[in-house]
């Protein structure tokens, strides 16, 4: 369905999949996978998400 490093737009995969569409972490009815949306503008929300050196995503 996704293709690894290809970007895409939330809004195109919220078309596809569905899910909430303003939070970070999304889960899409009846799906079996969850999407964590991510952004360096976070900070600007009080929050700070990306990964670790052991390589586990932090939110």
């Amino acid at each position: 369905m996704f293709v690894p490093g290809r970007e895409y737009r939330r809004e195109d995969i919220h078309r596809l999949v569905g899910g909430q569409r303003q939070s970070g972490i999304v889960t899409p009815r009846g799906s079996r996978f969850v999407l964590l949306f991510s952004s360096p503008r976070g900070g600007d929300y009080g929050y700070r998400d990306g990964w670790s050196e052991d390589g586990r995503f932090y939110r």
